[in-house]
């Protein structure tokens, strides 16, 4: 039962990681759409510091590259 319990938090996880990681590659599309396609600087902003925030809050020092860019 433990180990049942183990492994579906685990799935969970990486579920929720997933998610996150799908979330912060759209607000980077928008960004780029916005910005490429109407040059609208405020929303492409808007965009970026959410995709930002996401990427913080996941913490994993594999996509602080991305943070950089």
């Amino acid at each position: 039962m433990q180990n049942s319990l183990e492994a579906l938090h685990t799935e969970l996880g990486r579920g929720r990681r997933e998610w996150a990681i799908a979330e912060i590659e759209y607000y980077l599309r928008i960004a780029n759409q916005r910005l490429q396609l109407l040059r609208d600087v405020d929303t492409a902003t808007t965009a970026l510091k959410l995709a930002d925030q996401r990427l913080r809050a996941l913490g994993d020092p594999a996509l602080y590259e991305v943070r950089q860019r």
